[in-house]
């Protein structure tokens, strides 16, 4: 049987968190025990219950949803705070808290930790006032009907929920969690209701002359941004957002005119608002701070409201209607009204230039926002702190797909600072850059050291005001003066140098795969930081050699040799020259003069798929190096090459590379044994980084034809393999394909079918549920995968999933092996590695639309899961 606290784990990884957001208490220590076991889910410690709570809410903020796990009253009440924030900002974050024994009540104990009553219900009580669902597991049995309860309302209400869990009941036997499907089912609209609503909108802006959009902060909550845009663009009208939306609609796109914000509105957008005779207002929240102090309320005959799960105008109320349901409904319906813009147009604000400062001139809030706009890329999520940093973010120009993130609502000084630490653990691959002021700083600055910790690439900008700049505006006094503080000096201790590297390493020593890519960047930068120039320039330079000198020990069965000693030394002066360098790599051990021992390293470039992979890539890589100055004096050379354009590989060899394996047996043979070893063991299979055994209830349908899995270009077969080890009570057909003479002579197991097939030809396999593809798209151009692709799409039905296991590439700071294999496939196959933005460019194009991607801690690979477009 699992236990409560398994059960709990196992429900969180399948919504898909990834990440759960702790304190430690002594009523929670069994319970962080359990959710620690789960592969799919890693505790990040927090330095407090309040900083907790945001971080937590951050996460919720890049990822949809979060956890945060806090003892009994002094942690939870605590946590409260930011559960607040949580709430009055729509984000669906679960606290989970420890809690006394359940005997205790009833052996009228007092306890540490509790007010000093016998009744321990009051923060139940106070946890009811800050979330959508809160339950105390009193009874094992309970834990998953109330664990399910909770977490649904949380996703359904997009609101916190509590789940608390006291100490003795952590590791209680409990029921095995069901299909998932039972917490995560969407609402549906009332199709009447809908209806109605669409048609009473299609009226009122069709009987409006200037109609115009307004975003809001709920769109996010509603999960409507795309519904919005797709309306936005069926209307052709303005549209404009409230601060806290910013970016929920496109900046660049050119309906947008900017930010309502009354009298501080961007880009003339109030103008707008105020010349408009009907304004649609989608998941608006109109409040005294985003009014700036209700004087922009709109209200009226002309103002149409589409809540959540709402919809209102004058004489008309609909409920059950949810917001995505109807934005999408009316686009459909509309007529095309452009009056607003063709309006905007004759009073467009132009764009002001701020001027650069000179270096000596003293440091003034202009030149502050123009240094942060400069840094804007679409990869970047600003976070605004409360009070002045709202005004200034908000006049910043965010180019598309970038994001920006306020508290408008909540309004808590200090949350950016925990808030910006969740996000970036949810969405480490972004940069993210935070504008604080020192009083908001010095409230929750401890969450920076977790920064560091996990080396996360977060940007403070830190505005000294030397006080409460925001409340003197409001109000002035001696109370908003605060003590200023060294802040350089302070991140400094943070760092802590050289210290931070011994963590990492010592977090490391446990087999944490994550901390080992953090360490090893961390080395990578610190000896960027010692060498000098020069010294960076010697070791790259004379870096080929190295790789010639391994081929050269693996080839005349030097390093062989060595690796069959199993620990044994071997003394040799004949080849001395070569062992000095292969020893300074690490490849085997120097332990005397002429005296050699293998080690971990030889034993491993040593296997066949190892001592392939060398092979292949330093004989193909030296030839096309060899020839590159030819290529680029007569065509260039060109990062994304098209038809006719020869890459590297074809200039070098006459032939493109599938060309050349296919006629040359030895590097083919080579090629293969390395494509089968490349993916390292501490990785997970595709099937646990896509949530596998979670869905095998949606895949099978328990008819024995049904195709359940096609893994087309598979190779010889090992993730299909793997895939019916780990599944064998799936039923339905399992099939490989790949060319003729890739499974030539290849037996399977029972249950799996071999299928000759060309991916660039129609897709023989109809209507599977999972159509699987291991690193077959970054082989190829855009074009090409565009083909490969629509053959999928047109095999595909509604209920299939198309799930591309590859590389993600980070827009900025990427790591060493994508940035390498990026390369590697430009040279290679004029192909690329894709980061999401040309991910989902890619799959867009041929009517795909991503649900997903999976993103493992341990790996650099992602599950990428698409399905057919809604509206293709």
């Amino acid at each position: 049987m699992a236990t409560v606290g398994s059960y709990l784990a196992t429900r969180l990884a399948q919504i898909g968190l990834r990440h759960h957001f702790v304190v430690p208490g002594d009523y929670n220590l069994v319970l962080l025990d359990k959710l620690a076991l789960n592969p799919h889910l890693t505790q990040v410690g927090c330095a407090n219950e309040l900083n907790c709570a945001f971080s937590a809410e951050g996460y919720a903020r890049a990822h949809g949803a979060a956890a945060c796990v806090v003892t009994f009253s002094v942690g939870a009440m605590s946590a409260f705070d930011g559960i607040g924030g949580a709430y009055a900002e729509n984000l669906p974050v679960i606290l989970i808290s420890g809690s006394p024994n359940t005997n205790d009540a009833g052996a009228f104990h007092l306890l540490h930790h509790t007010l000093g009553t016998h009744d321990f219900k009051y923060q139940l009580e106070m946890a009811r006032k800050v979330t959508c669902a809160a339950v105390v597991i009193d009874r094992a049995s309970d834990a998953p009907r109330l664990i399910d309860h909770a977490i649904r309302s949380a996703l359904l209400a997009s609101k916190p929920a509590y789940i608390e869990i006291p100490t003795n009941l952590a590791a209680a036997p409990c029921a095995h969690p069901g299909p998932i499907s039972a917490v995560l089912a969407p609402e549906k609209s009332d199709p009447d209701s809908l209806a109605a609503a669409i048609d009473v909108a299609v009226s009122f802006l069709g009987n409006k002359l200037k109609p115009m959009l307004l975003a809001g902060s709920k769109l996010r909550a509603a999960r409507a941004e795309k519904a919005f845009l797709e309306l936005a663009e069926a209307t052709g009208c303005a549209v404009a957002v409230m601060p806290g939306s910013k970016s929920f609609f496109p900046e660049q796109h050119p309906q947008y005119i900017g930010v309502y914000w009354g009298d501080v509105s961007t880009k003339a957008a109030n103008n707008m608002i105020d010349w408009s005779d009907g304004i649609l207002c989608a998941g608006t929240v109109f409040t005294d701070y985003s009014t700036v102090g209700w004087t922009a309320d709109l209200k009226g005959p002309q103002i149409f409201t589409a809540d959540m799960d709402h919809i209102s105008v004058t004489g008309y109320d609909f409920s059950r209607v949810l917001l995505a349901d109807f934005l999408s409904g009316l686009a459909n319906k509309i007529k095309y009204n452009d009056a607003t813009m063709v309006e905007y147009s004759r009073f467009r604000p132009n764009p002001t230039l701020q001027p650069t400062a000179e270096p000596e001139a003293t440091l003034r809030r202009g030149e502050v926002a123009r240094q942060v706009q400069g840094i804007l890329t679409p990869n970047s999520t600003l976070f605004v702190e409360t009070g002045d940093s709202w005004f200034n973010g908000v006049q910043m120009d965010l180019p598309d797909g970038a994001r920006f993130e306020i508290e408008m609502q909540w309004g808590h000084i200090g949350w950016s600072v925990p808030s910006s630490f969740g996000y970036a653990v949810g969405a480490p691959n972004r940069k993210t850059i935070v504008m604080v002021g020192d009083g908001s700083f010095q409230v929750t600055v401890q969450e920076v050291s977790q920064m560091v910790r996990l080396n996360l690439p977060i940007l403070i900008i830190l505005m000294n005001n030397y006080g409460y700049t925001i409340e003197v505006e409001i109000h002035d006094g001696s109370y908003n003066n605060i003590k200023n503080w060294d802040y350089a000096a302070l991140i400094e201790t943070f760092n802590a140098g050289i210290d931070h590297i011994t963590q990492l390493v010592e977090v490391d020593s446990t087999g944490d795969v994550v901390a080992h890519r953090q360490l090893q960047e961390a080395i990578h930068k610190l000896q960027l930081a010692v060498e000098t120039p020069f010294d960076t320039s010697m070791r790259l330079r004379f870096q080929p050699l190295q790789n010639i000198v391994v081929l050269i020990a693996l080839e005349n069965g030097i390093l062989p040799s060595l690796a069959a000693r199993k620990g044994e030394s071997v003394t040799s002066a004949e080849i001395k020259r070569l062992m000095r360098m292969i020893t300074w790599m690490g490849y085997a051990d120097e332990v005397g003069e002429n005296v050699y021992a293998p080690n971990d390293t030889t034993s491993l470039v040593c296997t066949p798929g190892m001592t392939s992979g060398e092979k292949h890539h330093t004989e193909i890589s030296y030839a096309i190096g060899a020839s590159i100055v030819s290529l680029i004096r007569t065509q260039g050379l060109h990062q994304f090459s098209e038809d006719g354009l020869k890459d590297p590989f074809e200039h070098a060899f006459g032939c493109t590379m599938w060309e050349f394996l296919a006629t040359n047996e030895e590097h083919k043979t080579a090629f293969d044994l390395y494509m089968a070893a490349r993916r390292p063991s501490s990785q997970l299979p595709w099937f646990q980084v896509y949530p596998a055994a979670e869905r095998i209830s949606q895949m099978s349908t328990g008819k024995p034809d049904d195709v359940i899995l096609v893994d087309v270009g598979g190779g010889r077969g090992h993730e299909v393999v793997a895939f019916r080890k780990q599944f064998p009570e799936v039923a339905g057909r399992m099939i490989l394909q790949d060319l003729p003479a890739t499974l030539e002579s290849l037996t399977l197991p029972e249950g799996i079918e071999i299928m000759a097939h060309d991916f660039f030809q129609h897709q023989p396999a109809k209507g599977a549920r999972i159509y699987y593809l291991r690193q077959i798209m970054h082989d190829w151009m855009d074009s090409k995968c565009q083909i490969i692709l629509k053959q999928l799409v047109a095999a595909m039905d509604q209920n299939s999933r198309l799930l591309i296991d590859d590389y993600v590439m980070a827009p900025t700071g990427a790591e060493f092996r994508p940035i390498h294999m990026d390369v590697c496939m430009m040279m290679f196959c004029r192909a690329i590695e894709r980061t999401e933005t040309q991910w989902l460019t890619l799959l867009e194009s041929v009517g795909l639309e991503i649900v997903q991607i999976h993103t493992p801690d341990n790996g650099f690979e992602s599950v990428i899961e698409s399905k057919l477009a809604t509206r293709r």
